[in-house]
């Protein structure tokens, strides 16, 4: 049974290639297997560690059968480690108020996040914020962006599991400039586009070392493209894995003059085989 492992277990310089998976690219990659054959070590096998955030996993066993998949389909095969919110503190070599400022930037979109921030630790003299274990764990217990309740009862927080994501990549990003690469296996556009407005605060406010390890990221579309140029998978199976039709696709296109045209757009599914195998085509999110 899963469960969260300390950060102070783990030497992150020991790996080349991590991901980091979400709630919603979990589900993707069980509806994935479930209709066809494609093993699923084309998309994992090419990583020495795959981190979860704690709040990512509690929004993944809320689906007891996806929990019971998860855990026999993927925990039991790969190198994955559940990481706890507060644990964060040791990857970052105890400079606390550096993890201040990462959830401070990650949340550049959310107002009432930074509000909360600004209320409860961003006051007073540096010297005197709180410690990061504790303001932490206040942060997820009073979440700003609650919105409802689950079935199981418990309170939903907004966007809290693409918060933990956003902190923990940028986290090995600017801590471990050398590994070879962070990939975030998302299919929500929030993550994506929290990511980009993060990483562009931070080139002003959050500068600890010249050169971060890039972040990726690897949606359902880029995987569906991958398994069709591989033929793992057959243009027929397209319409029975890309559900939402008139999905919007980020994807970039060499032209003839070797300039490069950018695209974010609705694509059909067929129009979405046609541009993956296009060899001229790269697709971005």
């Amino acid at each position: 049974m899963s469960h969260a492992i300390s950060s102070t277990h783990i030497d992150l310089s020991k790996y080349s290639r991590v991901a980091l998976l979400d709630t919603c690219f979990v589900g993707k990659l069980y509806t994935t297997q479930k209709r066809v054959t494609a093993s699923l070590d084309v998309i994992l096998k090419d990583y020495d560690l795959i981190l979860i955030p704690n709040w990512v996993w509690i929004e993944i066993k809320e689906s007891d059968m996806r929990k019971e998949w998860f855990e026999k389909n993927i925990e039991s095969k790969y190198p994955i480690l559940i990481i706890d919110e507060i644990d964060y503190s040791p990857f970052v070599k105890f400079k606390e108020n550096d993890l201040v400022e990462l959830f401070y930037h990650a949340s550049s979109k959310q107002a009432s996040i930074r509000s909360w921030m600004n209320k409860n630790v961003r006051k007073g003299d540096k010297l005197d914020w709180p410690s990061y274990d504790e303001w932490v764990t206040r942060l997820y217990h009073e979440w700003p962006l609650n919105s409802g309740i689950c079935e199981s009862g418990r309170d939903k927080k907004k966007n809290a599991g693409d918060i933990s994501l956003i902190v923990l990549a940028e986290v090995i990003s600017r801590y471990y400039p050398n590994i070879e690469s962070v990939t975030i296996y998302s299919d929500d556009n929030n993550c994506y586009d929290f990511m980009k407005s993060t990483n562009e605060e931070l080139k002003d406010h959050c500068k600890t070392v010249e050169t971060p390890c890039k972040i990726t990221f690897k949606s359902q579309d880029v995987i569906l493209a991958q398994l069709l140029k591989t033929n793992l998978i057959q243009q027929e199976n397209v319409d029975s894995l890309r559900l939402e039709q008139d999905r919007k696709l980020r994807y970039c296109q060499t032209l003839s003059d070797y300039s490069v045209k950018e695209c974010w757009e609705v694509v059909t599914n067929q129009k979405f085989i046609q541009l993956a195998l296009d060899d001229s085509v790269t697709f971005i999110f």
